[in-house]
This record gives C-alpha cells, sequence and structure tokens, in this order.
C-alpha cells in the first residue's frame, strides 16, 4: 500500500483493487480511484470469471456513467481510501460499461498480437524467398523457377527493363488564324513541349488519354 497526498493535505491511503477486496471491499461498491490529478469516485466493476491464464480485470466507472476512470488486473488498479457509503446497487450500465471496455481493451490486444505474428510471418517468408532468389542465380535457374515460385504465391525474381512508350497526351493550346484549320496549322512542336511541360505531374496524368508500350529490352 501507497500513501498518497490528496486536496487539504490529508494522508490517503492507495492500495490496489486486490488488496482492497481482501480487506472486505465489495465489488459493486463506490471506491475513488486513485488518479495522478487526485481521486475519482466510481463505481467498481470486477470481472467474475477471469479469461484462462489471465489475471481478473477491474474498471472504476464514473457515477455518471460517461467513462470508465481506471481498468486493468485488479492487482494495478488503484483505489484511495475506503469506499464511499451510498444508498442502493451498482446499476446495471456500469458493468455493461466495464464489460464493454474490457471487450475492446482485449480485441485491440488481440489484434496487435495478430499483427506481430504476421510481420514476424511475412519477415521470416521474405527472408526464404531471397535466400531462393540468391541460389537460383547463382545456379543459373532458368524462368521455370519464377513460374514455380509464381505457382506457390511466392515472390519471383525481378529483373530491370527498359520500356519505349508512345503515349498520347491531350492539352489546350492557344492559337490564331482566320480560321479552325488556319488555327490548327500555326501549331509547333515547341508550342506542344511549353504546354506539356507546364501541366505539372498531377495534371500530365490526367492529360495522358493513352499509352503503348512499342518495345522492352534490358537495363
Amino acid at each position: 500500500m501507497t500513501a498518497v497526498v490528496v486536496e487539504g493535505s490529508v494522508g490517503v491511503v492507495s492500495r490496489s483493487v486486490a488488496e482492497a477486496l481482501a480487506a472486505g471491499v465489495a465489488a459493486g461498491a463506490v471506491v475513488c480511484a486513485a488518479l495522478s490529478d487526485g481521486p475519482v469516485p466510481g463505481w467498481l466493476v470486477v470481472e467474475e470469471i477471469a479469461a484462462d491464464g489471465a489475471e481478473r480485470q477491474c474498471a472504476v466507472v464514473r457515477l455518471d456513467g460517461c467513462s470508465v476512470v481506471s481498468a486493468g488486473p485488479v492487482t494495478e488498479v488503484k483505489v484511495a481510501g475506503d469506499p464511499v457509503p451510498t444508498e442502493g446497487e451498482m446499476p446495471a450500465w456500469a458493468s455493461a460499461l466495464a464489460a464493454s471496455f474490457w471487450a475492446a481493451r482485449r480485441a485491440r490486444s488481440e489484434a496487435e498480437t495478430a499483427r506481430s505474428a504476421l510481420a514476424r510471418h511475412q519477415a521470416r517468408l521474405a527472408g526464404i524467398e531471397e535466400a531462393a532468389h540468391e541460389y537460383a542465380d547463382a545456379n543459373s535457374l532458368c524462368e521455370r523457377f519464377d513460374e514455380f515460385m509464381v505457382e506457390q504465391g511466392l515472390r519471383p525474381r525481378s529483373r530491370e527493363y527498359l520500356c519505349v512508350v508512345d503515349a498520347t497526351v491531350r492539352v489546350r493550346i492557344a492559337a490564331s488564324g482566320r480560321n479552325g484549320d488556319a488555327a490548327a496549322g500555326e501549331i509547333t512542336d515547341e508550342m506542344v513541349a511549353d504546354a506539356v511541360a507546364g501541366l505539372g505531374v498531377r495534371l500530365l496524368a490526367d492529360a495522358i488519354q493513352d499509352h503503348d508500350v512499342v518495345d522492352v529490352e534490358e537495363a
């Protein structure tokens, strides 16, 4: 147990919920959660049965039901002083709010565990793929190796190539003439180049109407 000082310089004993329960404090009582900015009263909700291999969870729910003040294993959550006398029993919504909080916390923990396991698996798989690529290169294996990798859902070897691409770009260019045909005849390569250069990356991407790869060679 730890002595803490609260408003008015009154010494108040802070203890874990496990210690409070052992001392006779009942679940459903109004207790004060021992927080860094001072005690906050709330309903004490304690998990009846702990999950396999886990410690029982508890929570202190604000009396107005707006939030969970503190939550965690019964040996870690701290309460200050003795229970606060109150009339009536703890409302059902307090238990429901605490249960929802625990479920959300467990779901986040399980999701993080799953993400970590997936990341480890992906890293291990990437290492295996890299080792396989090095072996294939060292032993001059043909494209059948890469086909096999693809068939197994694995990453094949990757090589660098230079692609020759014809692209159709649509731009608007101001020109003068006695009619439309005459104005079109005034368009020069320099005018087109200036118009394309003035588009910028984003507008240029929108201006590309079509493209065709006409040749591929190893880089």
